[in-house]
């Protein structure tokens, strides 16, 4: 039973279908056909294809990490609360039917979209606590990499959750050649505030809380992930900026720099856990 509620809660969690949402509309044509004017039909072939891939990526990457930690894998999907899951389930499916039929961009924009973000924000406040308790999630058996100080700063600086703020602003801006370390250093500055606000509430708990700690000292290759996908995002940005009156090769360079964002969002996510890692160790 738990692996059946395991993988309904997977395929119809609305944190999922807004991922496939995300990620089909840079291939639009493929997933939906338009109907009118403003309404589009999905396609059920594509978003089956979608969904069957989603899924094994996500139970794989569990079993992955089931390897390393003690949890069991079916146990992480098994919802916690079943009837407020099964009522997120059920906006799921209403949209997913509706889009199966032809969806109005205003219906998506005014009626879905907000229920499927109240859904979400739902599910999010409920599991919160739960959330805390796998900090350590990312605790593996790696070796502790010895990198160099200033080369862990110059690595922070391309952490995806400043890098895809910063450059998400500087698009349609006229960019000068000197434009590309505006969002490396915008990055360090930021995050050199926040190890200030971390440093004083660390030390009102009676702890000490170093510079070199914050920015990575004795962390493993997990801890480095996040900014190697948001170094390789911050170089695809620029360089389709360089071709940019090659059109066919900008759209390639374009499409793939989405699917880059869209992974380094998953990155985000391993950011935080980071950063829960290094703060809770000091309470």
């Amino acid at each position: 039973m738990n692996v059946l509620l395991s993988i309904i809660n997977i395929l119809f969690n609305p944190f999922s279908f807004l991922i496939f949402i995300t990620f089909s509309s840079k291939k639009a044509s493929y997933f939906f056909t338009r109907e009118e004017t403003n309404v589009t039909k999905l396609k059920l072939p594509p978003y089956l294809l979608f969904s069957s891939i989603y899924l094994t990526i996500i139970l794989s990457l569990t079993y992955f990490c089931s390897i390393y930690i003690d949890f069991n894998a079916w146990e992480a999907f098994t919802p916690k609360y079943l009837l407020i899951s099964s009522i997120t389930w059920v906006v799921t499916v209403l949209t997913l039917r509706t889009y199966l039929k032809g969806m109005e961009g205003n219906i998506m924009g005014f009626i879905f979209f907000p229920l499927l973000a109240l859904s979400m924000l739902t599910l999010f406040v409920l599991s919160f606590s739960d959330i805390l308790s796998y900090h350590k999630l990312l605790t593996l058996n790696f070796p502790v990499l010895k990198i160099n100080f200033w080369l862990r700063l110059i690595m922070h600086s391309f952490c995806p959750f400043y890098i895809i703020i910063f450059l998400n602003s500087s698009k349609g801006k006229n960019s000068e050649n000197n434009d590309s370390i505006i969002p490396l250093l915008s990055s360090l500055i930021l995050q050199v505030l926040f190890f200030s606000i971390n440093w004083i509430v660390v030390y009102l708990f009676g702890n000490s809380l170093t510079f070199s700690q914050f920015f990575g000292e004795g962390q493993t290759i997990i801890y480095y992930l996040p900014m190697i996908g948001g170094f390789f995002l911050f170089i695809l940005f620029f360089i389709s900026k360089v071709i940019s009156s090659k059109k066919r090769k900008q759209y390639k360079l374009e499409t793939i720099t989405y699917y880059a964002t869209f992974i380094n969002f998953g990155f985000i996510i391993i950011e935080i856990i980071n950063y829960l890692n290094l703060i809770i160790s000091f309470f």
